[in-house]
Formats: C-alpha cells, structure tokens, sequence
C-alpha cells in the first residue's frame, strides 16, 4: 500500500517549475521496482519506488486493542552524463556563491513533493523523508544514483477483530 501510495503521489505532483528554480526538472519515469529487471538509461532519467524493508508493528491502546503502524519506501533517482548528470540529480549551482537551487533536480522535486506530504496521506498521519543517500561515487563514471528513504506513520487503529476475541 505505501509503495503504491508513493508511485500514485510522485506521478501525480511532479511540478518541472517551481519558485526558486533555476532549472525546470522534467518528469523522469516512474517505476514500480518489481515490475521490471533493466531499464534502458538512454530513454531518459528514471525513477524506481521499492519496497523500503520490514513495516514495524507497535501495540497500543488499552488491553493492546490498537496498533501503531510504520511502513518504509525507498525511492531510487538515476541519470546519466547524457541526460543532465549531476544537474539533473542534484540541481544546479549558483556560479558565484556556489549554493544549490531551491528544490533542484530530481532529488529536489522528491523532496518538495515529501515536505508538502509531511502531515499526511491516505491513512498515514505522517510521511517522512528521512534520509537521502547519494551512492553516485559507487556507480561509475556518467552514472548518478540516489536513494530517498520514506517512512510513512500511521497512528494509533483499533484492531478489528479485537485480539480477545470479543466483538
């Protein structure tokens, strides 16, 4: 469900142009990670939504008839020299104070995207992106990977049926 929720979110609130921006970042592929095993670079920069890893479970509520839910998403951004590179990935550079453009590239607009989820979606109270690893030094030369990690919250739900039993 939160992969799904982050594929149909990342789709649907993709902006190439936003205040602040230097450069528009056009919308790359969007691609569920399970449904395909190699995807042609050269056809434009790529977007895999993936399983995150295990959903953590939390008791609450009296006599433990609720329970706290946290579901993870991994978003993986990839380009190539051939369609922007680093610019595309990262955003571009002011010449002359070198600081990074609001919301550039690919990583930018997922992160504009998650800030403006930050209080919510669907059946989650909170939608977190928590941590972006750059693992481009890894990749190879005109190769640039990134991976945003999300956490997605949902509060307290009573569990139905209750676990006693009663209902």
């Amino acid at each position: 469900m939160a992969r799904k929720l982050m594929e149909y979110i990342l789709n649907e609130e993709w902006t190439p142009d936003v205040g602040g921006r230097v450069e528009p970042v056009p919308k790359p592929r969007i691609i569920q990670a399970s449904e395909v095993k190699r995807v042609d670079m050269s056809e434009g920069n790529v977007i895999f939504v993936k399983d995150g890893g295990n959903t953590t479970k939390q008791a609450s509520g009296l006599g433990w008839a609720a329970e706290e839910r946290e579901d993870r998403v991994s978003i993986d951004c990839r380009t190539t020299d051939a369609h922007g590179g680093a610019e595309a990935l990262r955003g571009v550079r002011d010449p002359e104070t070198w600081e990074l453009e609001a919301y550039g590239g690919i990583l930018g607009e997922v992160e504009r995207i998650l800030d403006r989820y930050r209080k919510g979606a669907a059946e989650y109270c909170i939608v977190e992106g928590f941590e972006i690893d750059d693992t481009s030094e890894s990749r190879g030369f005109g190769r640039y990977r990134a991976d945003v990690n999300v956490r997605l919250y949902r509060g307290p739900q009573n569990l139905t049926p209750p676990p006693s039993g009663e209902g």
